[in-house]
Parts: C-alpha cells; sequence; structure tokens
C-alpha cells in the first residue's frame, strides 16, 4: 500500500478502510449483505433459463446474461446500505460485531470427571513409588519384612544402588546446567532480531490530509515552477563567480 495510492484515493473522495485480518465475513459489508442475495438471484435466473432451454451447459454468454440479470437485482442501495448497518460500521454499533453469532465463542463441553485411582496407603505405597535417590531407596528398604532387609547382602546390595542412583543425579544435573550455560552464550552471540513494525492502513490513511496540507504549504513557500524558469533563463556567465586577488 503506497502513499500515491492513499492520496488517488483522497483526492477523489474514496476513504480506505482496512479491515482486520480473516474477520470479513463478520466486518465486510458485501459479504454480509450482497453477495448472499446476488449468489441467490443469479441461482435463481440460472435455474429458470436452465427450464426453459432445457440445457446443462452454461456458456460463457448464458453466464454474462444470468449475472448481469442477478447483479442488477441484489447491487443496490438498500442492500448496500443493509451491509454497513448489519457490520456496525455505520452507524457505529460495537454490539454488532461482538455478538455476533460468528464471533461468540460457544461453550465448551466440561470434560467428564475421571476419579483418579488412590495410590496405597501406608507402608505399601513406597514399595509402589520407584525410587530416584539414596534417600527414597533406604525408606522403601524400611517396608520391607525384617527377614530380608536385615540381610547383609540385601543391605549391601541397596547401598550400592543408592549411591549409583546419586552419581546418576548428580551427573544430569551438571550436564543440565552446562547446557543451560551454553544456550546463554549462544543467545549473546545470535544476532538479535528486529522487532516487525506493524502497518496500520487506517492511521496512515488518516494521515493523508495533513500530509497534503504541508506538500501544498512548502509548495508555495519554495514556488519550484517560479524557480525552475528563473534557472532556465540564466546563463552559464551569471552562474560563475569571479574573485581576484590582490597579491603584494
Amino acid at each position: 500500500m503506497t502513499e500515491d495510492f492513499l492520496f488517488e484515493c483522497y483526492n477523489n473522495n474514496i476513504f480506505v478502510l482496512f479491515l482486520p485480518a480473516h474477520a470479513s465475513h463478520v466486518l465486510q459489508p458485501l459479504d454480509v449483505a450482497v453477495f448472499g442475495p446476488l449468489k441467490r438471484a443469479y441461482r435463481k435466473f440460472l435455474s429458470d433459463l436452465a427450464s426453459v432451454e432445457d440445457s446443462s451447459h452454461i456458456g460463457k454468454i448464458t453466464f454474462l446474461y444470468t449475472y448481469d440479470k442477478a447483479r442488477k437485482e441484489a447491487i443496490t442501495k438498500l442492500n448496500a446500505l443493509a451491509g454497513w448497518k448489519a457490520t456496525g460500521l455505520w452507524p457505529v454499533n460495537l454490539a454488532k460485531v461482538l455478538m455476533n453469532p460468528m464471533v461468540t465463542q460457544t461453550p465448551e463441553t466440561p470434560a467428564p470427571v475421571v476419579t483418579a485411582i488412590s495410590p496405597a496407603k501406608g507402608k505399601n505405597s513406597r514399595l509402589l513409588m520407584t525410587p530416584r535417590s539414596s534417600v527414597q531407596l533406604r525408606g522403601a528398604l524400611q517396608v520391607v519384612p525384617g527377614v530380608v532387609s536385615e540381610d547383609p547382602a540385601v543391605r549391601l546390595l541397596f547401598r550400592k544402588i543408592g549411591s549409583q542412583l546419586d552419581s546418576h543425579n548428580f551427573e544430569i544435573e551438571r550436564q543440565r546446567r552446562e547446557i543451560t550455560i551454553m544456550q546463554l552464550e549462544k543467545e549473546e552471540y545470535l544476532p538479535k532480531k528486529r522487532k516487525k513494525v506493524l502497518y496500520n492502513g487506517n492511521a496512515e490513511f488518516a494521515k493523508v490530509p495533513a500530509i497534503l496540507k504541508a506538500r501544498e504549504q512548502m509548495r508555495r513557500v519554495l514556488q519550484p515552477q517560479r524557480t525552475s524558469h528563473r534557472v532556465k533563463r540564466l546563463k552559464l556567465e551569471d552562474l560563475c563567480t569571479q574573485f581576484h586577488l590582490n597579491i603584494h
């Protein structure tokens, strides 16, 4: 969208209006109150013509003839005004847009409630949990029957498993911190993306009268045509400057 296009529209009494993306079905007057009657009229005239001619082929001439009749019937001033009113653009009515069935969200169906299975209570709950450290492993060992838990071989095995779990957890935490540091360093060296400037066509079009007024004032002050004619009448000698230096 160039400034020349906006100036041309303004000079020809055409006021440009930019609508939000993906909202034509709600905010576009043509979609709301003109295209629908146009389609219905076209289908009606086409069905009447097909019943008379008893032919299913639709050529270019048939299309143009039928569309011209439908256009004269549907694209009227009354339908155009109705479209502006139905969209709430003019007269301005925000409720027309906000209360539109296509805009209001349908109430979400609540998800069925699923009853969670409660974990086993008491000592058995520790046995059902997977130990992730030596502390949790020792807690699980305490609920094991005494005959097994008091066995020296079993206790030694649990100590070795707990030690291995702690080493494994330490290594995971160390690697996680190294990855975090590397990611931070990478972000520092990466070029920063410039924030995209959103173009507001409505705001730009609103500036057109002020811009044209400022240009006209500058044109009056500078008087480019008079200056151009004055320069054309000058000769090369008039543009040259002579300096006389007295050297003693």
